[in-house]
């Protein structure tokens, strides 16, 4: 998890280019390779997300820190007010960190994590989510 929290400080470009096509379909574009799929669901809400931008490595790491740590908001880079997420992330991850551990089983079943590593806090109200 420390490497990832180091990678929510870098702003480096990735070379990917994400967007919502006139289809309603979410599209991810890189070195001539394009995937496109359904709009996930944080980004659903069009006056929410922005219409496109460059993926960055600390909003890749963003995103797998929110999939990854029970207790943390989810997080995509075309949402409007993206920059105070990641802060707000960021912040929240710096507070948990020291108590950060695997979650067990029940935990994970607990919060629809079933089949995917996660990890939890010890703090008291670790377990923020929204």
């Amino acid at each position: 998890m420390h490497i990832l929290r180091r990678e929510l400080d870098q702003t480096e470009q990735t070379g990917t280019t994400l967007y919502v096509d006139e289809e309603g379909r979410y599209v991810q574009e890189s070195a001539g390779s394009t995937s496109r799929n359904d709009v996930p669901e944080i980004i659903a809400d069009r006056i929410k997300r922005l219409e496109r931008v460059e993926q960055r490595r600390c909003d890749k790491a963003a995103q797998k820190v929110g999939l990854l740590v029970i207790g943390l908001p989810d997080y995509h880079p075309l949402l409007k007010d993206s920059e105070q997420w990641l802060a707000d992330l960021r912040q929240q991850l710096d507070k948990m960190l020291p108590r950060l551990r695997a979650a067990t089983a029940q935990e994970r079943e607990q919060h629809d994590r079933h089949w995917t590593p996660a990890f939890i806090s010890d703090e008291p109200n670790g377990d923020r989510e929204e």
